[in-house]
């Protein structure tokens, strides 16, 4: 009988001692049972470490790698990735939690569909409660597959989730990348350097992973460094839109667009110096400003339209909205100019 293949499963563990035990117990009752469970600990100052312990004393598939400072979630991820064993890869955040079928389903249908990767849907709140999980249905679990253009049209689009924890990867995947230290949001880097050599991936329609929304986490705390990290990451956006065949150019620059309006109104709430928020907004407006003038279609009235109100964010809006620029589902026939 064929042994099914060791999967590792990293969670990086900082400062979540409220929560790492329903985080190891999701993992260590999965069904699947060939597991490598790495916990890297990034120098958490609570108890964290020492309930995973406990874990491992009963549990020889748990190794704990211990980092002698904390150097950030890319640094724990990387540390991950260096010493799993497994053949594949999944993720988890020390303090979300996996259906007990998880691996296994994601597995089934990665090994039916021969994909890169496997992605599942997320349910999401404070508290977890196992009946968010009671009408997932296992046995008829159902799900696309695509290649580039579905996977771009679904990261154009918000479908695809740029979180690791909701897939399952094959670990060559990860073969010539490491995560960047010292940036937020490092996941959609992966994708951009992962993109052109993608073949196939899978995309479930049920949830299987419970993430827990924390107003103390990375995701929800605000400060300024924050903000810099986004605007890094519009033009990060721009430089991979303008990569991509026309038919998906457009429709990326629009992410961009969207998320550049984003940073533009939590700067305003953001509590920093005023003339740091004027620096800001004139970073913003010269970002839009190449996307709109230099890569987008439009008629000598829009653009005589665009200058006059170049200093109002909410006419910037107008633009994004209602020039249709946010395509759900672009085509590679929808050529515009590059």
């Amino acid at each position: 009988m064929k042994t099914s293949p060791l999967i590792s499963v990293i969670v990086p563990l900082y400062n979540t001692e409220k929560y790492i035990a329903e985080c190891i117990k999701s993992i260590i009752s999965q069904t699947y049972t060939n597991l490598d469970i790495l916990v890297i600990n990034d120098a958490s100052t609570d108890n964290g470490r020492t309930i995973v312990y406990q874990f491992q004393e009963q549990d020889s598939r748990i190794r704990i790698i211990d980092l002698k400072e904390n150097g950030g979630i890319a640094n724990a991820r990387n540390t991950g990735l260096d010493n799993a064993n497994g053949e594949f890869i999944a993720w988890c955040d020390s303090d979300d939690i996996y259906h007990h079928s998880f691996i296994n389903t994601m597995y089934d249908i990665l090994c039916k569909t021969e994909a890169d990767f496997v992605e599942c849907q997320c349910v999401s709140g404070q508290d977890f409660n196992s009946q968010l999980f009671d009408n997932i249905k296992i046995d008829n679990i159902e799900y696309a597959i695509g290649g580039k253009d579905e996977f771009l049209k679904r990261f154009a689009s918000h479908q695809l989730q740029t979180s690791l924890w909701s897939k399952l990867f094959r670990k060559e995947v990860f073969a010539d990348f490491r995560f960047p230290s010292n940036r937020l949001y490092e996941e959609n880097l992966f994708y951009f350097h992962y993109y052109p050599v993608l073949k196939k991936a899978a995309y479930i329609t049920s949830p299987l992973y419970f993430y827990r929304s924390r107003a103390g986490s990375i995701m929800k705390t605000l400060r300024e460094r924050e903000l810099q990290q986004e605007l890094q990451l519009s033009c990060d956006f721009l430089r991979f839109a303008n990569s991509l065949p026309n038919g998906y150019k457009n429709a990326f620059r629009a992410k961009t667009l969207k998320l550049l309006l984003n940073i533009w109104q939590r700067s305003v709430t953001a509590d920093i110096p005023i003339v740091k928020k004027c620096r800001w907004r004139k970073e913003i407006s010269n970002i839009i400003n190449t996307i709109v003038l230099q890569h987008l279609n439009l008629s000598n009235k829009e653009r005589t339209l665009l200058k006059i109100h170049n200093s109002t964010i909410v006419y910037l809006a107008y633009m994004l909205y209602n020039n249709c620029l946010l395509y759900t589902s672009p085509s590679p026939r929808d050529s515009t100019s590059s």
